[in-house]
C-alpha cells in the first residue's frame, strides 16, 4: 500500500521582506568580516612578524597564537559561513 506525503509549501515572502533580509545578512557578513580581519591583524602572526597584541587571562597567562587562530576559524565556520550560505540561497529565490 503506497502512502502519500504532503509537502508543505514554502511560505510566501514579499519582495520587501526579501530585500530587508538580504540587507540585514549583507550587513552582518560585512561586520563579521571586519571583526575577523581586525582580530587577525591584531592577534595573529603576519608574515612571521609577532602580533601587535596578546590576549591575557586574568591570572596573567597569554592566549597562544594557535588558540587564537583556531578560535577565529571557529567564529568564521559557525557564524560567517552560515550567513554566506543563507545569502546564496536568498539570491536564488525567484519572484
Amino acid at each position: 500500500m503506497a502512502t502519500t506525503r504532503r509537502v508543505k509549501a514554502a511560505p510566501q515572502q514579499s519582495l520587501i521582506d526579501l530585500i530587508h533580509k538580504h540587507n540585514e545578512i549583507t550587513l552582518r557578513i560585512a561586520f563579521f568580516e571586519a571583526v575577523l580581519d581586525l582580530c587577525r591583524s591584531t592577534f595573529e602572526y603576519q608574515d612571521g612578524v609577532e602580533p601587535e597584541s596578546l590576549v591575557m587571562t586574568e591570572d596573567g597567562r597569554a592566549v597562544g597564537a594557535d588558540l587564537v587562530t583556531r578560535a577565529l576559524a571557529e567564529i568564521e565556520t559557525n557564524s560567517l559561513s552560515p550567513l554566506r550560505k543563507e545569502l546564496e540561497k536568498l539570491s536564488k529565490v525567484k519572484m
